[in-house]
C-alpha cells in the first residue's frame, strides 16, 4: 500500500543538465531526488490517518481510478507533501503540479462498457461516505520507480526514510 506524494513522471527523459538551486549541482537527477527528500524526511514525524470512503477519478460518470479515501491528521500529512515538493523544485526537475489529494489507488479501469462503467460509478458512489475503524501509521518516505506493464504496474522502492515515532 502507498500513497503518492509528489509524482515525478519519467526522470530519464527529463533534461539531463537540470539547472538546481540544490545544494550540489553536481548530484545527477536520481540523486538529488534522493537529497531533496531525505532532507525533508528527518525534521518530521510519523503521521497517523485512517480510511474513509470510496472514490473515483475523474468523476462518477466515467472512473477511470479507484481510491480510498483518507480522514485523520491531514493536515501533517498535507505538510509533509508540500515541504517534499518544495524541495524537488529546488532540483530543477518537472513533475506533475495537481492538487494534492490524499487517496490510496485500489484499482483502474481499463476496459468497460459505457453502461458498466456508469454502474461501477454509481456502486462507488454509494460508498463515498464508508468509515473504516482502521488506523495507518505513515512512517516512512519513499521514492518509487513503476514499470508499467500490460497487467498494471510494479512498483520498486530505490530508497526510503523513516520518520519520527509519534
Amino acid at each position: 500500500m502507498h500513497l503518492t506524494l509528489v509524482f515525478l513522471g519519467d526522470v530519464k527523459c527529463q533534461m539531463s543538465n537540470v539547472k538546481t538551486t540544490y545544494q550540489n549541482s553536481k548530484l545527477n537527477k536520481l540523486q538529488l531526488i534522493k537529497a531533496a527528500v531525505k532532507e525533508v524526511c528527518g525534521t518530521l514525524q510519523s503521521i497517523k490517518v485512517k480510511f474513509k470512503g470510496l472514490g473515483c477519478f475523474p468523476d462518477y460518470e466515467w472512473p477511470r481510478i479507484i481510491w480510498l479515501g483518507l480522514k485523520g491528521d491531514l493536515k501533517s500529512l498535507s505538510a509533509l507533501q508540500k515541504k517534499i515538493q518544495e524541495n524537488l523544485k529546488k532540483t530543477g526537475l518537472k513533475f506533475d503540479e495537481k492538487p494534492f489529494r490524499p487517496h490510496l489507488t485500489l484499482g483502474r479501469i481499463k476496459r468497460a462498457r459505457a453502461k458498466e462503467r456508469r454502474e461501477i460509478g454509481r456502486q462507488i458512489k454509494k460508498m463515498q461516505k464508508m468509515d473504516f475503524k482502521s488506523e495507518w501509521l505513515i512512517d516512512r518516505v519513499g521514492v518509487y520507480k513503476s514499470k508499467c506493464l500490460p497487467k498494471g504496474s510494479n512498483y520498486f522502492e530505490l530508497f526510503s526514510w523513516k520518520l519520527w515515532k509519534l
